[in-house]
């Protein structure tokens, strides 16, 4: 048994995302396994951090190794005496002083990182540079560093010279399969921001008007609102509202339902460092079409006999996306192809508790030195 602080922003239950939904099942996940787990919430709009948010890390961090903190912690922060804290990589990558001082105090401290933070979608050249810079400092301070995907592994050790990152992904649950719809429908789930993609959907979409077919678009809209707001334009601008519907964000019941009669998830995003929708599409025997070179290629894999329970296209082109549903629409055994390598891959996914025997592997697992000093932020 290992006691065991996870560091997460304060609205890790608030904010659907795939990296808040990992935090919590691995939390739970490690508190079956028999270890003594406890959520750190810490205020900040992370990983955009002022100096009040970096310090705001550093006291919870202080009193996470100090027995007698001599006052009450503040709510934001757990208990002290944990033997290990993991941070999640959204603060810790954003806050190089903090993770310095603690580990220089003697801490053990993981970064668990779910996507490198300069490559977040939409930053702008300086800031990624500086983001980027940051997260190196924070890297090489640590005990040691976690990915959730072997992409994400491959890109912090060829941004920051790491001999080693440790790989842990991210469980689904199982779930009945999918009776599907007629016409055939087509199902995107994430919140609308320009990441994932949802106009490169709408656009290929458009030129297949003539095909049977309906979808719907399930996630956030006041995430960013001015690109819902685009993506609902080009849905009107195609004379699509009656076939392509946006229903906000879904939980529970209500997005099962969606699942449950959907034939295809579709997932054009530009960066994905795993893509659990990929997974949650494939628990249900759901094939899904997802971009080339990021993580969610390598989450769709193969079934046993090598087949593709989907397809994998160019990111950002919505021609290949386009000539890629077309191919699905009009070919019935395309469709049953990836149907049936859909179910073959369902039965070899991992739950949670793999998850979680990945990282308590990673705490115990020795840290390995960085191959190179970082630079200085």
């Amino acid at each position: 048994m290992m006691e065991i602080a996870l560091v997460v922003p304060a609205d890790v239950d608030m904010v659907l995302s795939g990296g808040n939904l990992y935090d919590l099942r691995l939390a739970e996940a490690l508190g079956r396994a028999g270890d003594d787990v406890v959520l750190c919430r810490v205020e900040g709009s992370w990983p955009a951090v002022d100096g009040a948010a970096e310090r705001r890390l550093a006291t919870a961090l202080k009193q996470l190794r100090t027995k007698d903190p001599g006052r009450p912690p503040a709510p934001e922060v757990c208990s002290p005496g944990r033997r290990v804290v993991i941070v999640d990589g959204l603060i810790g990558a954003a806050c190089p002083g903090a993770i310095t001082a603690a580990v220089a105090a003697g801490m053990d401290v993981r970064l668990l990182i779910h996507l490198p933070l300069a490559l977040e979608p939409g930053l702008d050249e300086a800031t990624a540079k500086h983001r980027d810079a940051r997260e190196q400092a924070s890297v090489h301070a640590a005990s040691s560093v976690i990915a959730t995907s072997n992409w994400a592994a491959a890109e912090l050790r060829r941004r920051h010279g790491l001999n080693y990152v440790a790989v842990a992904p991210p469980g689904v649950d199982p779930a009945p399969l999918a009776h599907g719809s007629t016409p055939p429908r087509l199902l995107q789930v994430g919140a609308l921001i320009p990441g994932k993609n949802q106009l490169a959907l709408v656009s290929a979409l458009s030129g297949l008007a003539d095909e049977p077919w309906t979808a719907r678009l399930v996630g956030s809209r006041t995430r960013d609102t001015h690109y819902a707001e685009q993506v609902q334009q080009a849905v009107r601008d195609a004379g699509l509202e009656e076939r392509i519907r946006l229903t906000g964000e879904l939980t529970g019941a209500a997005l099962e339902d969606q699942w449950q009669v959907a034939d295809l998830s579709v997932l054009p995003s530009s960066v994905e460092t795993y893509g659990m929708v990929v997974t949650e599409s494939l628990a249900r025997g759901i094939p899904a079409v997802v971009s080339a070179g990021t993580g969610a290629e390598e989450t769709l894999g193969f079934d046993g006999q090598g087949q593709r329970p989907g397809f994998v296209v160019a990111p950002g082109e919505p021609i290949a996306l386009r000539k890629a549903l077309a191919h699905w629409l009009r070919d019935p055994p395309t469709r049953s192809a990836a149907r049936g390598a859909a179910r073959t891959r369902r039965e070899g996914l991992a739950g949670w508790d793999q998850t979680a025997r990945d990282v308590a592997m990673a705490l115990n697992t020795s840290p390995q030195a960085p191959t190179a000093a970082p630079d200085p932020v």
